[in-house]
This record gives structure tokens, C-alpha cells and sequence, in this order.
């Protein structure tokens, strides 16, 4: 399944300016079939394919909720599923009405990721609400660490500090944002994936926040700490959608599941440079 998710968002990257109706089908048809082949005893469907949070211009190849429904439709009808869950995002949240921010609050998302993550949240929802497949939504918050996209913030701002090159910052870097190490968000997906229904009821929705809301600009500084090299830093406008803050509450899934984060924002900034300037280098 992974090789050829990987192999065709590789060719939607490649294509991100370019409408590919029959690359969305293949991607369709490869989870489908990915879905298909898993032992009916083990399945977890656990569905993401991120954009980068603001990022308007690739919106017109966003993939469709359609394969989210289609994912739903098969797992009604597969009779055996434990657990659906899906990826969400704090990007549903836009500018929250308060911090931490609780499931509860009203989501308001200001950019198309977040109207995408939030509307297939409401199909999962949906599908728990009428035909009680025990779906899942965990509401992710920043999340990052070692294999973390080349073209996301984190790996960028790894690469080009060790490289020597200034930092190119959309923004001011007062934002602030509740970074989540990847090992503590894979641990949530198993607790969440392994938990009864009495647990975790079906349409359940969870953030899941590392609680370390910092600026960007407090990230740089502990990165040059960190590498030992001067952060040069140049700055554009902000990007259209991003949000000024995130920070979450996980009060919901620690009662839930006992989850909890576990690695700090300088224990796991130090391994996602380690690995971004020797595996990436």
C-alpha cells in the first residue's frame, strides 16, 4: 500500500498545477485495493494525505472527500472493521475562539485544508451517526519529526540552517503553534485504533496536541541552539489562511485512552535535525 501511495503523490507533486482526473482515480482505486487486501481481522483505515496548511494555489487537485466516502462505504460493508480513523487536522479550527481550544468549540476554518479535513469529518460522523461504523477523527496539531516531507517547515528550516542559508519565513514568526512529535501522534492512532467502543464511541472527534505552544521564532532560536550555527532569517508576507495561534486541550483523549505526549519540543526538534542533515543530506 505504502509504495504506491508514495509513488503516486510523487506524480501529483510533480503535477500540483495541473487538473489529473486520472491520477485521483488511480489514488482511489490504490486505497481501495490497499483496503481491500488487508486481513478483515487487523483493518484500521487510516486515511491522510496533507497539503500544507494556507496553501491556495494547490487546491484545484486537493484530493476529494469522495475518496473518504467511497473508504466509508467500503468499511459499512465490510462487516468486520474495528476502527476507522481518520487524520484530521487543527486547521478546522481557523482562528478558535479560545486556547486551548476544546473539540467542542465551533470550528471555523479559513483556508480550503481545513474546510476539506473538516467536511470528511462530518462524513465520518455522518456514517457513525446512521449506520454505526466506529469512526474516529483526531484533530492533529502541527505535527513533525524525522520523515517529515522535504517541503514542509520543519525539514526546510533543518536543511537550511545546517546548509548555511537563510530561513525563508512567510510572516513575522510571532505565530505561535502547539507542536506534536510524530511518535506521540502514531501512539494516539494505536491507542484510539485499539479502543472498544465503550472507550472511544463511534463519530468520536479528539485533538491531539503535544502542548507545546510556542512562537516560530522561539523554534529558530532552539535551532540554532541546537545545530550551533547562526539562524539567518528573511521574511515575506504571510500566507493567505494561516492562522496567528493553535493550541489544544487533550483532556478528551487522555480520559479516553490514558494518551498522553510524551517528547519534548527540544527533544524531538534535536532528532528531526539529526536525521534532516544526515539522512536528507
Amino acid at each position: 500500500m505504502s509504495r504506491e501511495i508514495i509513488e503516486l503523490v510523487h506524480e501529483l507533486e510533480r503535477d500540483r498545477g495541473i487538473e489529473s482526473d486520472t491520477l485521483i482515480a488511480a489514488l482511489q482505486d490504490a486505497l481501495l485495493a490497499a483496503y481491500k487486501k488487508t486481513p478483515g481481522s487487523s483493518r484500521h483505515a487510516v486515511v491522510e494525505l496533507d497539503r500544507q496548511e494556507g496553501d491556495f494555489r494547490v487546491f484545484s487537485i486537493e484530493l476529494p472527500s469522495d475518496i473518504e466516502e467511497r473508504l466509508l462505504e467500503e468499511a459499512r460493508q465490510s462487516g468486520s472493521l474495528r476502527r476507522f480513523v481518520y487524520a484530521s487536522s487543527s486547521s478546522v479550527y481557523g482562528n478558535a475562539e479560545r486556547y486551548p481550544t476544546e473539540e467542542t468549540d465551533r470550528p471555523q476554518p479559513v483556508s480550503p485544508y481545513g474546510v476539506t479535513k473538516l467536511a470528511a469529518e462530518h462524513l465520518c460522523s455522518l456514517y457513525a451517526h446512521n449506520y454505526g461504523l466506529p469512526t474516529v477523527s483526531l484533530r492533529y496539531f502541527t505535527v513533525y519529526g524525522p520523515g517529515q516531507r522535504p517541503d514542509m517547515a520543519f525539514t526546510r528550516f533543518c536543511r537550511w540552517v545546517h546548509a548555511g542559508s537563510p530561513i525563508q519565513l512567510y510572516g513575522t514568526g510571532e505565530q505561535i503553534r502547539d507542536f506534536t512529535y510524530v511518535d506521540d501522534v502514531v501512539e494516539a492512532n494505536l491507542r484510539v485504533g485499539d479502543a472498544d467502543t465503550a472507550q472511544v464511541p463511534a463519530g468520536a472527534v479528539y485533538n491531539v496536541a503535544g502542548g507545546s505552544s510556542v512562537s516560530v521564532n522561539e523554534v529558530l532560536e532552539l535551532l540554532g541552539t541546537i545545530s550551533g550555527k547562526e539562524v539567518r532569517v528573511e521574511r515575506s508576507a504571510p500566507v493567505p489562511g494561516d492562522v496567528l495561534r493553535t493550541g489544544g486541550t487533550t483532556d478528551a483523549i487522555r480520559r479516553a485512552t490514558g494518551w498522553d505526549p510524551k517528547v519534548g519540543l527540544r527533544e524531538g526538534l534535536e532528532e528531526q535535525y539529526r536525521w534532516a542533515t544526515t539522512v536528507l543530506a
